[in-house]
């Protein structure tokens, strides 16, 4: 790709920054990927915390992230999202985030903490350590090195069909795989929120943030979804792009609209998400009529 063309691309795209401990620091290897990623996720949050000015009554920033959120945004089972923010927890993890309860029925407030890097001391003990690793290492190599001489003429064919590992191919691969999908998730869920003027919800509807974050998630979860697929609204299966088309065309009027339904519905609802893709899926088409009753109503 030319230089031209990055610069393109760059316009188009947003970014995750994700510190360098956390992949080269031997106090984080502890870490899965998905810990990481979250964290960096979280750090993308706190930005716009800062800028909304959410802050407690010490001062200190925090930000929301629902369990949804996290299962959504890893694509995993709600045990797995668990232990994954508890890799990051102080309580018990590495300590990078700290979450205090908002009340009963509210969503936790998350404090993201900063990375510090290692003190000269440390530095100099974790140096140290390594070359203590690497001469033990390098000895139990030579000791395998001469076994393995003597017994490599007498190795059976079959094994030595088997022996070649491709494991680091295939790692690379599912890593590749796994980091394409993020990134366009992530792509995805960034022009959400432009359409949908994020920012602005999160000023007007405080209270509703959790409920916010799933329709950006349900949201990415329709526009994520192959075109060859029907999917299910209102008793009817539909066709995919139709939905997609639909769903591109929600903007913030329409959320607050759909927020303003959910917090007035009075009956018993019992599935959530293809209640709330209806709302969704209708709310272009609906959502004026009900302004203009509001506004008439005043």
């Amino acid at each position: 790709m030319g230089k031209e063309d990055y610069k393109n691309e760059k316009k188009g795209h947003g970014f995750l920054c994700v510190p360098k401990e956390l992949l080269f620091d031997n106090r984080y290897k502890q870490l899965t990927i998905e810990a990481i990623l979250l964290y960096a996720y979280m750090l993308d949050r706190l930005k716009l915390s800062i800028e909304n000015g959410w802050k407690d009554s010490d001062g200190k920033v925090f930000i929301y992230f629902s369990l949804e959120s996290i299962m959504d945004l890893l694509k995993c089972s709600k045990g797995k999202a668990i232990s994954t923010l508890k890799e990051l927890d102080e309580k018990h993890g590495i300590g990078l985030i700290e979450k205090k309860r908002s009340g009963y029925g509210k969503c936790s407030r998350i404090y993201v903490k900063e990375i510090f890097e290692l003190s000269v001391s440390e530095n100099e003990k974790t140096r140290e350590k390594n070359e203590e690793d690497l001469e033990v290492t390098n000895k139990k190599h030579e000791k395998s090195k001469n076994k393995m001489s003597r017994s490599s003429k007498i190795e059976p064919i079959e094994v030595k069909k088997i022996n070649p590992n491709n494991t680091n191919k295939s790692n690379t691969k599912s890593n590749h795989i796994f980091r394409k999908d993020m990134e366009e998730k992530i792509t995805i869920e960034q022009q959400i929120r432009t359409n949908i003027d994020y920012d602005s919800l999160l000023l007007t509807h405080r209270e509703d943030v959790e409920q916010i974050d799933e329709i950006v998630n349900l949201i990415s979860e329709i526009l994520a979804k192959g075109d060859k697929r029907k999917i299910y609204i209102a008793g009817d299966m539909l066709d995919c792009e139709y939905v997609k088309e639909r769903f591109r065309e929600l903007n913030n009027k329409h959320i607050r609209y759909v927020l303003f339904i959910l917090k007035n519905n009075k009956k018993k609802i019992n599935n959530i998400k293809q209640y709330l893709l209806t709302v969704l899926f209708n709310a272009p088409a609906t959502c004026c009529s009900f302004f203009q009753n509001q506004t008439f109503d005043k």
